[in-house]
């Protein structure tokens, strides 16, 4: 028997069969690391450019927190001066006192202002956010692209939520930004009194969300720290 198997060790056959095993097992173990390793740097990739996704969102936030609470003091301050037609009636020595106290401009409608009092006149308001902050939205593209890759596998659950925790507070701020957005841009919130107090309410709400996504801001750095 020892005689059998020493002449089995010393075939050729045997050899070139144990070599092919195990260079399949090698080449299988070599292709699988490589797989990872691949699979470990897009992951790195893709998590970047999420960052960068919500870092540029944060960055647009501050001008718009800017502009929208701007908008809501202005507007907020006339309400008292709209009629019930909503219309702005004031006496004609006044309009720059409240032009001084306002961002955007009282205008005179001349026309309208001719048909009453000559003292008083007739004002429309003319105000106007940048036109790449009133269309703005927060992006999500990187994150959802994200979510559908085999990188989730590798990605610490805390971090995933965390993550998913932000873009959830995108997502409501882009909803409550594009109903005030539509309002605005339809001025329906000039129909009646009521149409305009809803109309702040908006911006308060839509300022709320503002204040809260800065909150977050911070913990932004343990979110890029992980993994």
């Amino acid at each position: 028997m020892k005689n059998i198997l020493k002449s089995l060790l010393k075939s050729d056959w045997i050899i070139t069969l144990t070599s092919t095993i195990l260079g399949l097992f090698i080449g299988l173990y070599l292709s699988n690391y490589n797989d990872n390793l691949n699979l470990e740097k897009g992951k790195e990739s893709a998590y970047k450019q999420v960052m960068n996704e919500m870092d540029n969102n944060f960055v647009k936030l501050t001008d718009y927190n800017n502009a929208i609470e701007t908008a809501y003091n202005d507007f907020m301050y006339l309400s008292s001066y709209y009629n019930d037609e909503m219309d702005i009636v004031i006496h004609k020595d006044s309009l720059n006192s409240i032009n001084q106290k306002l961002d955007g401009t009282l205008v005179v409608n001349e026309y309208e202002s001719d048909l009453i009092h000559q003292d008083s006149i007739v004002v429309s308001f003319n105000y106007s956010i940048s036109s790449n902050l009133i269309v703005m939205d927060l992006h999500t593209v990187a994150w959802v692209t994200y979510k559908q890759t085999d990188y989730m596998s590798l990605t610490a659950f805390s971090c995933i939520t965390s993550i998913q925790d932000h873009y959830n507070h995108f997502e409501s701020f882009n909803i409550q930004n594009k109903e005030w957005r539509n309002n605005k841009i339809t001025f329906n919130y000039m129909k009646d009194k009521e149409s305009y107090n809803e109309f702040l309410r908006q911006i308060e709400r839509l300022l709320m969300s503002l204040n809260l996504l800065e909150q977050i801001k911070g913990s932004l750095k343990n979110i890029k720290n992980c993994s």
